[in-house]
């Protein structure tokens, strides 16, 4: 089963990128109809958030970091 999934993936993601547009859109339309919109709006916010604090992580930035850069005053 993980081999055949793997498959799939690599083949999804070879798919040239208008094709890749396809399929994100028709996933993101059947979330829609199924959960309902507010339930999207969530899951989008939720992901953007995890992609954020991952890319974070990958650069060794600390939370301390984000909110020093955020709080600090900027006197221009």
């Amino acid at each position: 089963m993980g081999a055949l999934l793997r498959a799939w993936l690599t083949r999804l993601l070879s798919l040239q990128k208008r094709w890749l547009g396809v399929v994100v859109a028709v996933l993101v339309w059947l979330i829609w109809m199924v959960f309902g919109f507010w339930a999207l709006i969530l899951l989008l916010v939720l992901a953007a958030v995890g992609y954020i604090i991952g890319f974070a992580m990958e650069r060794g930035i600390t939370l301390r970091d984000v909110l020093t850069k955020i709080l600090s005053r900027r006197d221009n």
